[in-house]
């Protein structure tokens, strides 16, 4: 996991879902929890940019369905913080995201 330091000393990844919403949200952050991983969760891409500058997480989630023009914002933001940008189909089960993610938090530590 990252060595950031994000809750009074400790070491918590934190993962932002970016316009990922109803049932597969809730599946996908269920998963990441179960990973001791906080995640947040935000319908607008365009919102998701400015709570990426000010929360900063470790990785920013995007799906695959939107148009790259469509989530500059985020992706810019990310790029901003230092975090990490998936862009990942809706389709993917939430074991294989936590596995995608746990993957680019590991890759993180060794940067």
């Amino acid at each position: 996991m990252s060595e950031e330091k994000t809750v009074r000393g400790t070491t918590w990844p934190m993962v932002l879902l970016a316009e990922i919403t109803g049932e597969r949200a809730k599946s996908w952050t269920a998963a990441l929890e179960d990973h001791n991983i906080i995640v947040l969760l935000e319908p607008s891409v365009i919102r998701a940019a400015m709570i990426a500058t000010r929360e900063q997480p470790h990785v920013v989630i995007v799906p695959a369905s939107l148009p790259n023009e469509r989530t500059e914002k985020v992706r810019e933001a990310a790029r901003d913080i230092g975090a990490d940008v998936l862009t990942l189909s809706l389709e993917l089960s939430a074991t294989q995201v936590a596995d995608l993610v746990e993957k680019s938090l590991k890759k993180r530590m060794k940067r």
